[in-house]
């Protein structure tokens, strides 16, 4: 069973960042397949602050086109497959508000398995030189 890496993030969204123009927080690490992906906002956000999960500022949740997760003190995620494995995520958020708030996203993975672990077996034979046979 692979081992699961669990990614945090603490995210300032800055007061008055506007919805049209957010603000883009890059959240990288090594390499892997995420899972999963939480998200807590705090009791004061009413209403006021939304966040996307991104890779490079492009949009990734929520699933449909521009729009944005908001909550006040609450969390949540979502279960996620077949998303990129770099590792290079952001979290894309605006707050209209007056005070700056601070979302935390958490990111569960599993490492991407080293090429150079795997086994490699050949299965051709050069007819030449008679090399390759497994």
């Amino acid at each position: 069973m692979a081992r699961s890496l669990i990614r945090h993030f603490d995210v300032t969204i800055p007061a008055g960042t506007p919805r049209a123009n957010p603000l883009v927080s890059t959240t990288r690490f090594d390499p892997a397949i995420v899972e999963r992906i939480e998200w807590l906002f705090p009791a004061g956000c009413a209403g006021q602050v939304g966040i996307q999960i991104g890779a490079r500022g492009v949009q990734i949740v929520p699933f449909n086109s521009s729009q944005f997760l908001v909550r006040t003190g609450d969390s949540s995620g979502a279960e996620v497959e077949g998303l990129h494995k770099t590792g290079d995520w952001s979290v894309i958020g605006y707050n209209t508000g007056a005070f700056d708030h601070t979302v935390h996203v958490t990111f569960h993975a599993r490492p991407v398995t080293d090429p150079d672990e795997q086994r490699f077996t050949l299965d051709y034979t050069d007819p030449i030189l008679g090399i390759g046979a497994s």
